[in-house]
């Protein structure tokens, strides 16, 4: 039960001398946000804790024993993350069932994460438990906050995946600042990453790469945390004296061979529709640091992830970190 409330969330920028930190972070991913309306992946949010700079739990250590791409050191950050996701067709109004279109879905997680490495090269590994169904509670959180808004209400939930509990783990190798190009005080660097994801929930590879600029070289702030599947990140930021900012663009591509979001229940009949293998992200935003506290927001474009799909999808990403 314990790990039924953890979710895995990890991915940190990890550098030399640490200090003793703890972030909590809150993201919210919505397609409202772009004014896009309700459809596809409509909603995301994360609440992650970062604890820094202390010394790693004993689990770790065991975790490096059976992980062999994970590398433990001075730098090793854990996250913790509790998250819940929502997706829906674009017709919000039936009352029956819609064979063509995008399930009703709702996936509630925790995770377990770690981070370990330096700015030349970080490695993270995620272990997510969660459950996707009726117990999830999507159509009770979709239809009061629509109640609340005044906005459509959600009629097809009924017709939602069935219950189904989902077990993920994610590797990703990141190396942060490569073609580093200095610009006053600040800096201009690319981070190319590549990794996997294994689970019933999702099955995946992936690549991409995220250039940015920092008003700041030394400043040692991962970008905003995003929901899976995007680069999740680690929140962690230092105090800055003034106002540090992070301008970024990315893309990314993944290979999927199993979402099922879209290729439905795994272990019973459930609607589905007809995936499409390759999907990509493009993505721009800001970072703000201000002493103890940061936003960060994104844009992220994603093409068509299955066949018969009207349109590619758009999204905002919002970010809150506070450090204490």
């Amino acid at each position: 039960m314990r790990m039924m409330l953890l979710t895995i969330g990890l991915a940190f920028a990890a550098m030399p001398a640490l200090a003793r930190d703890q972030i909590i972070t809150v993201t919210s991913e919505n397609d409202a946000y772009t004014r896009s309306g309700d459809s596809n992946y409509t909603n995301g949010l994360r609440i992650s804790w970062l604890d820094a700079g202390n010394t790693p739990p004993a689990w770790l250590h065991q975790l490096d024993e059976w992980v062999p791409l994970l590398r433990l050191s001075a730098t090793t950050v854990p996250v913790y993350s509790l998250g819940h996701n929502l997706y829906t067709p674009g017709d919000l109004k039936p009352f029956t069932s819609q064979p063509a279109a995008r399930p009703y879905a709702a996936h509630l997680y925790g995770s377990v994460g770690v981070s370990s490495g330096d700015l030349q090269q970080v490695d993270d590994v995620e272990l997510s438990l969660g459950w996707v169904g009726p117990g999830a509670m999507g159509s009770l959180v979709q239809g009061r906050y629509h109640e609340l808004i005044g906005a459509q209400k959600p009629n097809g939930w009924e017709y939602q995946l069935d219950d189904e509990p989902t077990l993920n783990a994610a590797w990703q190798r990141r190396w942060p600042r490569r073609l580093g190009i200095t610009v006053g005080r600040g800096l201009i660097s690319t981070m190319p990453y590549t990794g996997a994801s294994l689970g019933n929930a999702r099955t995946h590879t992936t690549a991409g790469a995220i250039l940015s600029w920092r008003s700041d070289r030394d400043q040692l702030a991962d970008l905003p945390i995003r929901v899976a599947p995007g680069l999740p990140g680690t929140g962690y930021f230092t105090n800055a004296k003034g106002i540090n900012w992070v301008l970024f663009v990315g893309a990314e591509g993944r290979a999927v061979a199993r979402d099922i979001f879209l290729d439905g229940n795994s272990f019973q009949s459930s609607q589905s529709v007809r995936k499409k293998n390759l999907v990509t992200d493009l993505s721009a935003g800001v970072m703000l640091t201000y002493q103890g506290y940061q936003v960060g927001y994104t844009t992220v474009y994603r093409s068509k992830e299955y066949f018969g799909q009207p349109q590619a999808q758009v999204f905002g990403a919002l970010s809150l970190g506070y450090k204490f």
